[in-house]
């Protein structure tokens, strides 16, 4: 009787791993969802700080303009008061890709922008979101300096002209898109963009540059 018992048990374990280990592959082949991403939402009013900036016509213009191009997440967002001055928005990002510059892949960096965050909006220049823990950014960067931390932090060309956001579906949006003046534009970036186009557009533009140097 024991001998049956034991074989019975020994059975249904069986039955139990085999049915655990279909379920676990089931459910690994199932796509997994970014939930982490933060994007900004057009639902938000955001508050706005007047200013006298250049604006970009292009992404073209913003490339040759810009120290360095990167893709990365930013990881920790922070206020720092600069001189009795609490409108130093800072950030930093964790580098994934670099289009230019000499910077590197998997290093991190800070970013610094005028503005104050807030739980319910950002009070920023043009009206746009501030960069958030959580977001994955396209960023068209200025040249480093020290002068606000006491560390080499980056500002954004262009203040927010050359600031881009991922959405969940790894779609690239322009911060132009929720600036106070919804009629500015880039001429080669009016609508939303796949990473893949717009890095099309940007090789093509190096390659145009490169082109023009060596003539």
């Amino acid at each position: 009787m024991k001998k049956h018992l034991i074989k019975l048990y020994a059975i249904a374990i069986t039955i139990l791993m085999v049915s655990f280990n279909i379920c676990s592959c089931s459910k690994s082949n199932q796509p997994i969802q970014n939930t982490s991403l933060y994007f900004p939402s057009n639902n938000i009013e955001y508050k706005t700080i007047d200013a006298t900036l250049k604006s970009y016509d292009s992404l073209s213009e913003l490339y040759e303009n810009s120290y360095g191009i990167i893709i990365g997440t930013v990881i920790h967002d922070k206020q720092i008061t600069y001189k009795d001055i609490e409108y130093v928005a800072a950030s930093t990002v964790k580098i994934s890709k670099v289009i230019k510059g000499n910077l590197k892949v998997d290093n991190t960096i800070e970013i610094e922008e005028t503005g104050i965050r807030n739980e319910k909006y950002d009070l920023s220049i043009g009206g746009t979101p501030l960069l958030r823990k959580g977001m994955k950014v396209l960023l068209f960067l200025t040249e480093p300096d020290d002068a606000v931390q006491g560390i080499m932090a980056y500002g954004i060309r262009g203040c927010y002209f050359g600031k881009f956001f991922y959405d969940n579906e790894d779609k690239i949006h322009s911060a132009l898109d929720f600036s106070d003046n919804k009629n500015v534009k880039l001429n080669d970036f009016k609508e939303p963009m796949s990473e893949a186009d717009i890095m099309e557009k940007i090789n093509q533009i190096a390659l145009d540059v490169k082109t023009v140097e060596q003539e």
